[in-house]
């Protein structure tokens, strides 16, 4: 596939992830408000409620993943030089966030 399409696939996968976190999480606040006796039903629906709200969870991160490839980002683990999207940008140098001592409390 083409950038472009890949891209707008990656979109629709994270507009779709965000769909399902929203509805797992729904579903449970719903499923808690009304069972006040903790039906096994309930317990049940809890555990796939959750399930769907962790994959939805999934799909965003993929699709930032994505876009943060595309973009040329790489995901680096540690505080060094990782930035609030906790995607280090190509050349970005450590201590270059806002505030830090290095920079003066400028970007």
């Amino acid at each position: 596939m083409t950038n472009l399409a890949d891209s707008v696939k990656a979109g629709v996968k994270g507009i779709h992830g965000a769909g399902e976190v929203i509805r797992g999480e729904t579903l449970d606040a719903a499923d808690r408000l009304f069972d006040n006796n903790n039906h096994p039903a309930t317990i049940q629906n809890e555990s796939k409620n959750q399930t769907i709200a962790e994959k939805g969870r999934q799909d965003i991160r993929n699709a930032d993943e994505t876009f943060a490839a595309r973009a040329g980002y790489e995901q680096r683990t540690g505080p060094a030089g990782v930035n609030q999207a906790g995607v280090t940008r190509p050349n970005e140098q450590v201590g270059s966030e806002m505030g830090s001592s290095t920079t003066g409390g400028r970007y």
